[in-house]
């Protein structure tokens, strides 16, 4: 669910890095998902360092499934909520939809994620905030501490390489939105795994925000080609209202209300997804701009009032 940026100051950033982080993420943009001469002659060049990381996978998928590599059990039982690439596929949404539906059934589910940085943990905390939320490398160590809190299930945010848990079952996603047709793992592309991992999965979600239906069914035929023994099921993630932050009380706002009230700057960040699945640039003619980082988005607002328009996590 998008909702508009709240009025607090972020530290000063360096320009200059900001500029750089600005090119690199665009340059693996461009090498990951580009089909034009440059693009396909660096992943020609990645392919060695690919073929050394995909080596490294496999060994450890066979010392897993050989029992070479130890799954252990855990205080709980646990549902792993993952995908095969380098994000945007909706595990975050996902996943604390799938405690929030386990709450309502009377579960006391417990979210379990690695937290590399704060954003995931903040949100899983404002969408379910009845919900504990606990942050460790070492999943099995943080189930324990949930379930010494009170809770029944483990949602495992981001874990199907995480094979050092052992799991009831595998929610694998895959996004329609940058789909290719094409599997390049790291660092040649963006898959942490070959698309035959799904084979692990309980059941497979294919995500698409802005991407269309046919696409979606695109992506079920290869799935079914590669593992045709795993159920799939497809999940539109579509906004809703809008939620307003600055005042005392955050309230809501439907997307139609905003035509007259506001000027709308949003800031894309690595999916670019986002500006279509809004949907709002041709519907109510919002202007687009990006803007170089959160403090200069901050500073926009506090100082012209604009309303910035981003997605919840940024």
């Amino acid at each position: 669910m998008p909702n508009a940026f709240d009025k607090r100051c972020f530290p000063r950033s360096n320009g200059r890095v900001s500029s750089i982080s600005d090119f690199a993420e665009g340059l693996v943009d461009r090498i990951w998902f580009g089909d034009d001469a440059i693009a396909n002659v660096s992943r020609a060049v990645l392919l060695p360092a690919e073929r050394v990381f995909g080596g490294i996978v496999g060994a450890r998928d066979v010392l897993y499934d050989a029992g070479w590599l130890a799954s252990h059990p855990t205080a709980l039982p646990a549902l792993s909520v993952g995908n095969l690439t380098v994000g945007g596929t909706g595990k975050t949404p996902i996943a604390a939809w799938v405690a929030a539906e386990l709450r309502q059934r009377g579960g006391r589910p417990a979210i379990i994620l690695r937290g590399y940085g704060e954003d995931e943990p903040l949100v899983h905390r404002i969408l379910n905030p009845d919900v504990p939320v606990m942050v460790g490398a070492d999943r099995v160590a943080a189930i324990a501490e949930a379930a010494a809190l009170g809770a029944d299930i483990a949602v495992l945010d981001d874990a199907f390489q995480h094979r050092q848990a052992q799991r009831a079952a595998d929610l694998v996603l895959v996004s329609a939105d940058r789909w290719t047709g094409e599997v390049h793992l790291l660092p040649a592309g963006p898959w942490r795994e070959p698309l035959t991992a799904v084979r692990r999965a309980s059941i497979v979600i294919v995500t698409r925000k802005a991407a269309s239906e046919a696409k979606a069914e695109e992506v079920h035929r290869r799935l079914a080609e590669v593992a045709p023994a795993i159920p799939r099921v497809s999940v539109h993630l579509a906004p809703g209202e809008l939620i307003r932050f600055g005042a005392d009380q955050p309230d809501t706002l439907g997307l139609d209300e905003i035509v007259e009230r506001f000027e709308i700057f949003r800031h894309l960040f690595a999916d670019d997804a986002v500006s279509d699945h809004i949907g709002l640039d041709h519907a109510i003619g919002a202007e687009r701009r990006d803007l170089p980082d959160r403090e200069s988005r901050s500073e926009m607002q506090i100082n012209l009032g604009f309303a910035i328009l981003t997605t919840q996590r940024n």
